[in-house]
């Protein structure tokens, strides 16, 4: 009796057996996307009695899991429609993929270049600003904060991963966690890195200069 396919089959059903086995030692991670509105008004020592403007967080969507696919999924029917907050699970396929892509160099060490209005002039991107923070085992919390434009390959395969997942969610059901303790921590993360440039409410308008025809 030939044993080679014995052998075989016992090796693949070990090599199954150890992938079903192994816990991903991500604990949790958070995906959000934001943008900024312009509201509420202060006065601001730097421009001198000028009355400007502070950056508001708006969360359009964020997605929050744990390493057992547990999570909270927060989304709007449309645009400054009340946020709604659902469970949700998020499968192991898609969590080892999204652990995967976490440990490559270029999402790991992912920094928000700068630009030289100069040297890229007319530079515009009309979109949310996206911020993922994770933590693994016994780690501290990781944070990358980027535009889908500036993305590296593997980071945008990322994104696209956990867009998968805000159009296609698995829901549970309505959540009972506390949602203000969690928006309030959550906000507080997004407007660290992202705080958003103060814009003044008046600006000085200089009319173009028409000289007439001769």
């Amino acid at each position: 009796m030939n044993k080679l396919p014995l052998l075989l089959f016992a090796l693949l059903t070990h090599l199954v057996a150890c992938v079903h086995s192994d816990k991903s030692p991500l604990k949790q991670v958070t995906w959000t996307g934001s943008s900024h509105t312009y509201g509420d008004t202060f006065y601001s020592e730097g421009y001198k009695d000028t009355l400007i403007n502070i950056a508001q967080v708006y969360v359009a969507h964020s997605i929050s899991f744990d390493q057992n696919g547990d999570g909270i999924l927060i989304t709007r029917k449309e645009y400054n429609a009340p946020r709604e907050y659902y469970k949700i699970f998020v499968p192991d396929s898609t969590r080892n993929i999204v652990f995967k892509l976490l440990q490559d160099t270029s999402v790991l060490n992912f920094k928000m270049p700068t630009y030289d209005p100069e040297k890229v002039p007319g530079r515009l991107y009309c979109g949310f600003n996206y911020l993922i923070s994770y933590f693994e085992n016994y780690s501290q919390e990781k944070n990358i904060n980027y535009l889908p434009p500036d993305a590296t390959p593997k980071l945008e395969s990322l994104d696209l991963v956990f867009k998968s997942i805000l159009d296609k969610p698995t829901i549970i059901g309505k959540t009972q966690v506390d949602t203000l303790t969690f928006d309030s921590i959550l906000l507080a993360k997004v407007l660290y890195f992202n705080p958003g440039p103060p814009l003044r409410s008046k600006v000085k308008f200089t009319p173009p200069e028409i000289k007439g025809e001769d």
